[in-house]
């Protein structure tokens, strides 16, 4: 069924029929959401979930904003959601944790074709050779030269479909508290015989020369915790912190921050009433990752829509017109 909805989606743009769609529906506000952006195809594990766009792919995607909607800088969205403003047809482009690809693939992208967009760091991965556990676990899994690996807590993990072991410990190790996600990578690392060793390629972030560099090129930069923990499962005096020491270092690196924050994970469970109100004290709005159209009614749980490598143009043409 996937298949068939796939063809005739293609069909339809194809013939024209959803461009003209997109220029006479323009729909609400929405915030799109990225990782990053690849020069590499996927291999193995490596970007099997579509993470990282391919640059030619995030170009068309590009080209298709640029034409049927308003590309507004993210704060001048978000502004104008809360205020009320007409924003029909209006996307802002963001990008989660901080990726080097982000400052070396996705902003020359959006320069050339003069669009704006706003990313978001984990400031504790900027210019440090640190690795996000899931990319860890992802690199451990893909190299792993054994039918299984155990989990404590989970139980026995086979390998024979990579892929769902892989989707199997993220959903465990995301229920858990942080110090125990760590054991849990650390272990399979282990078992698997491959430290991770420094990050390399789209598994690196960015240094603070090229973070100073998307800012002073006129992109907004925002702050997305240190640790990128998830807030709801770590002491809030911890997470607080977390929120407001990401915020402040940016401040201190590059001269400012943006007044919007975006939690990690960001579903629903992953923040709590207490974290919304801490980010109600300390930024004008917060994001979320829960689908759908910007509102001010959610303006400390802003809904985004995820863009990633599966998102063909006419896939992001349905999205665009569905808002989900």
């Amino acid at each position: 069924m996937a298949r068939l909805d796939n063809l005739a989606r293609r069909a339809l743009w194809v013939s024209g029929a959803l461009p003209l769609a997109l220029r006479w529906r323009r729909g609400e506000p929405l915030i799109l959401m990225y990782h990053g952006v690849t020069r590499r195809p996927p291999r193995g594990l490596w970007n099997c979930e579509g993470k990282h766009v391919e640059l030619r792919r995030f170009v068309e995607q590009l080209r298709v904003l640029k034409r049927h909607r308003r590309v507004l800088p993210l704060a001048e969205l978000v502004r104008g959601v809360v205020e009320g403003a007409d924003l029909r047809g209006a996307v802002a482009i963001t990008f989660d944790d901080g990726y080097e690809n982000n400052a070396t693939a996705a902003a020359p992208a959006l320069a050339d074709l003069g669009l704006p967009a706003t990313f978001f760091l984990a400031t504790g991965y900027v210019d440090a050779a640190r690795w996000i556990w899931v990319d860890r676990l992802e690199f451990a899994l893909d190299r792993a030269a054994r039918r299984s690996v155990r989990v404590a807590g989970l139980g026995e993990v086979p390998l024979q479909d990579r892929r769902a072991a892989l989707g199997a410990v993220k959903r465990f190790a995301k229920q858990q508290p942080g110090p125990a996600v760590s054991r849990i990578v650390a272990e399979i690392e282990e078992q698997c015989g491959t430290p991770a060793g420094p990050p390399q390629d789209d598994y690196r972030f960015m240094t603070w020369s090229q973070a100073r560099q998307l800012r002073a090129s006129g992109f907004e930069v925002g702050a997305h915790t240190v640790n990128h923990p998830i807030l709801s499962r770590v002491d809030l005096a911890l997470a607080e912190r977390e929120m407001l020491e990401s915020r402040d270092a940016i401040r201190r690196e590059l001269g400012g921050c943006s007044d919007v924050f975006c939690y990690p994970n960001g579903k629903a469970a992953d923040y709590s009433p207490e974290i919304v109100a801490s980010a109600a004290r300390h930024f004008y709005a917060a994001l979320a990752t829960e689908r759908g159209p910007a509102r001010a009614a959610e303006r400390y749980a802003l809904r985004r829509l995820g863009v990633g490598q599966g998102t063909t143009v006419d896939a992001l043409a349905a999205m665009l017109l569905r808002e989900r």
